[in-house]
């Protein structure tokens, strides 16, 4: 055999051991993982696909991703990263290794989705790093029922647990200090950021309203950085300081609900208002939402007791009380949201009035003569000393008017001498 013979048959024995595709030799071993053999695409399409199926979606996640609570940030970043990266590889034709059946990688495509991910997996742990925002005071709120306060620290890119020097003002006098310790570990809309909780009780030191003189401030420092932070007013208005009390005589003019044919109008119930609240200019006393109290009303009629309302219990704005099968109403309302009137209902309804009334056969004395409203507030424990309380009394004449009431002779002008009965508030000293 010659010499050119021989050459000819080892090329021939390479061509069958080696394969060129688009000018890229790939060698017959099953465990080569670089192939040409893709689809090919142009620079520019590659950088629609890689923008759409994951530059898009991840800066969505970013911005977008904590208002979703269905599913928390920590597993849904995880998902929607796994997800594109399957979409981009499909999309691209990445390739797969041999060993896994496929032709293996194009290595531009796999090198333009690599770095693509690195980029934007690793860019916000970067800038966290080099470009850490400086510490500052956040939200600084109640919880809803007011007894606790929590208190935000801001960093962007913040890291680490950090003590707190807290001190809380009232009256521009500090009250209460404390070290408080907390972790950036918390990220929401507006970044990175730790908080520490306090109680209310703790530094409660009396109520804010009614002077603004009176207001409480909170102080954070840490490290150089110093903020200050005012607290609402209302949540540190904890102690009831006036009361009012009212009655309104129910009016009917039935004959078969007054005592004796020679009455056109006669009363058969009273209504009772209560107030609770803050000392205010107004007429009434102002709102509280966030005190813990009790009321005692009591309707008097000369030394005697008329109408022994159950003890209220006022828990923030729900009131409740004994409702005596429906004799005193459903037993509860609300109060010190929109004013702190409460209207102590009781078994019936006066449309004219507009309101819940007490009927007479529900009295334990309804005869003429003076009455007394009193009622008492005593504030819960928790806020105030046990003989912190407030009375508030209004007087009434309940009596007969007209020519046989017994006030006088009987008037020529009424032949039919009729009397009505009424209800009527003594004010300025004035007495039965």
């Amino acid at each position: 055999m010659s010499d050119g013979g021989l050459l000819q048959k080892a090329i021939e024995q390479q061509s069958e051991s080696d394969t060129v595709i688009d000018g890229v030799v790939s060698t017959s071993n099953s465990s080569s993982i670089v192939s040409s053999g893709s689809k090919p695409i142009s620079f520019v399409g590659m950088i629609k696909i890689l923008f759409i199926g994951a530059i898009l979606p991840f800066f969505l996640l970013m911005w977008f991703g904590i208002y979703i609570d269905l599913i928390p940030i920590t597993i849904l970043t995880p998902l929607v990263i796994s997800a594109t990266l399957v979409f981009v590889w499909w999309k691209l034709d990445v390739g797969l290794p041999t060993i896994l059946g496929g032709n293996g990688f194009d290595l531009k495509k796999l090198f333009a989705v690599v770095m693509t991910y690195m980029i934007l997996v690793g860019t916000p742990f970067v800038f966290a790093t080099i470009f850490v925002g400086d510490i500052s005071l956040g939200e600084v709120e109640f919880n809803d029922d007011g007894s606790q306060l929590t208190v935000k620290i801001r960093q962007n890119g913040g890291g680490g647990t950090h003590d707190a020097m807290v001190s809380v003002f009232h009256t521009n006098q500090e009250v209460w200090s404390s070290t408080e310790s907390f972790t950036f570990n918390k990220e929401d809309y507006q970044g990175d950021y730790g908080q520490f909780t306090i109680n209310t009780l703790d530094f409660w030191d009396g109520n804010s309203l009614p002077s603004l003189s009176n207001n409480y401030s909170i102080q954070v420092k840490i490290g150089d950085y110093t903020s200050d932070a005012e607290l609402d007013p209302m949540v540190m208005t904890r102690v009831v300081t006036a009361a009012l009390s009212s009655s309104i005589g129910s009016i009917s003019n039935n004959a078969d609900d007054c005592e004796g044919e020679d009455k056109e109008t006669c009363i058969v119930a009273v209504g009772l208002t209560t107030w609770a609240g803050i000392t205010s200019l107004e007429d009434y006393p102002g709102p509280l939402s966030y005190a813990d109290y009790t009321i005692k009303a009591t309707l008097y009629y000369e030394n005697h007791v008329a109408i022994d309302y159950p003890i209220i219990t006022v828990v923030k704005t729900e009131a409740t009380w004994e409702s005596m099968s429906g004799k005193f109403g459903t037993g509860s309302g609300t109060v010190g949201i929109d004013g702190s009137q409460l209207a102590l209902t009781g078994s019936a309804d006066d449309n004219s009035l507009g309101m819940s009334v007490i009927p007479k056969s529900d009295w334990e004395e309804s005869d003429f003569g003076c009455y007394t409203f009193t009622v008492e507030v005593m504030s819960s424990d928790e806020w105030s000393d046990e003989a912190d309380s407030v009375i508030s009394s209004s007087y009434y004449l309940y009596e007969e008017t007209g020519s046989h009431s017994g006030s006088g002779p009987p008037n020529p002008s009424d032949p039919h001498g009729a009397t009505d009965e009424a209800w009527t508030e003594l004010v300025d000293g004035e007495t039965c």
